[in-house]
């Protein structure tokens, strides 16, 4: 009688490690699901175009932080003074204006480009009736 106890708890403990595999396995799945779903929906908003041109600003900030200043020569040819830090942070103020001040007009073409299509549809539309 006490063999048959064991053999019940036995089969009771193997049922539970293959639920708890089981359960492990659909886990993984459904992990799996959802980061195809999130890298999809990711690469979705990164490509619009907003979020392009906010990219393609950032990469340009960096570009001239990290870029290299050229070595000035004076007219008697030695070589110039280094660029200050004061200065090169007053560079960086200036491209960083001139980024701002051009995100309007094309935040302006976006806008105009995607409305374009139902402007001239609805002109066809009445210049057919």
């Amino acid at each position: 009688m006490i063999f048959s106890s064991k053999s019940h708890k036995a089969r009771t403990l193997s049922a539970q490690i293959r639920a708890a595999e089981q359960r492990v396995s659909n886990r993984q799945r459904q992990i799996g699901i959802h980061a195809a779903a999130i890298t999809e929906k990711v690469e979705r908003q990164l490509t619009t175009p907003p979020n392009l041109l906010l990219a393609g600003g950032i990469g340009f900030i960096l570009g001239e932080i990290t870029q290299k200043a050229p070595i000035a020569t004076s007219k008697n040819g030695t070589a110039a003074a280094a660029a200050t830090p004061l200065k090169t942070a007053m560079n960086l103020f200036a491209s960083l204006q001139s980024v701002y001040a051009f995100l309007p007009l094309v935040l302006v073409a976006i806008t105009a480009l995607d409305s374009k299509p139902a402007a001239s549809k609805s002109t066809v539309d009445k210049a057919s009736h």
